[in-house]
């Protein structure tokens, strides 16, 4: 999911539940100008704020991320691979980051089971 993706289902996500960018910012001790700039899809999201606002909305960093749970990660790192994407150095630091967040995932799935 790219930047603008995501700032689109937050936004989404957030009209939903009638809540806006300044509450979630004042609840998720996030800046607004931050906020703002996530839900514009003009900067990413950090790991930190990710969490924040998914347990402030209470649902799953996945399903913010607009992701299937169910999807395993490993088919898509498969396809990269035969695809010759690893040897990319920022795909390569993307799919670190990927291979820890999942991993981090998997363990609060352990704490809240």
């Amino acid at each position: 999911m790219n930047r603008e993706q995501f700032g689109k289902n937050l936004t989404a996500i957030l009209k939903d539940r009638g809540l806006t960018t300044i509450r979630l910012a004042d609840e998720c001790g996030i800046s607004y100008s931050s906020l703002a700039s996530i839900a514009f899809g003009q900067s990413d999201i950090s790991q930190s704020q990710l969490e924040s606002i998914s347990h402030y909305l209470q649902i799953s960093p996945l399903e913010l991320l607009n992701l299937d749970e169910a999807q395993p990660a490993i088919p898509f790192e498969a396809r990269l691979r035969v695809q010759g994407y690893q040897t990319d150095p920022e795909i390569k630091k993307a799919l670190q980051f990927a291979s820890s967040f999942l991993t981090h995932i998997e363990e609060l799935k352990q704490l809240r089971g």
